[in-house]
């Protein structure tokens, strides 16, 4: 399932204070993120995502994916398995003039049961 929001980020929102949403998921495995920006933003914006406080993309604490590439996507295997089912999505924009629109997308599977399991299941519920 994709689950996708939009950041509009402010002209002089400073990173010490960024703009925030939230990108609403189910529970599952997020096993592919996009970043996208809008045209225009040069090198004068960031996107980071949190979790329960928690930055998760970019791993490393206190980094920002910058502006610089139009769109930057990765397979990852992050584990979606309990409250809160949301991300947190902040971004900063040094621009002086120009609001920037970011777009956080990620794929999130939900996991499946392989037939081994279904049988085994299914014996232990006939009692067999």
């Amino acid at each position: 399932m994709i689950y996708s929001v939009d950041l509009e980020i402010p002209a002089n929102t400073p990173d010490s204070n960024p703009e925030k949403t939230i990108l609403m998921v189910t529970w599952g495995v997020v096993t592919q993120v996009w970043v996208r920006w809008s045209w225009g933003p040069g090198n004068l914006c960031g996107v980071r995502v949190k979790r329960q406080e928690s930055q998760v993309w970019p791993l490393t604490l206190g980094e920002w994916f910058n502006s610089t590439s139009r769109e930057t996507t990765w397979n990852d295997y992050y584990n979606v398995g309990d409250q809160p089912l949301y991300f947190d999505v902040e971004g900063y924009n040094l621009d002086d003039t120009f609001s920037h629109t970011v777009s956080v997308v990620v794929n999130v599977q939900r996991p499946t049961i392989s037939d081994n399991v279904k049988a085994f299941f299914d014996y232990l519920l006939k009692g067999a």
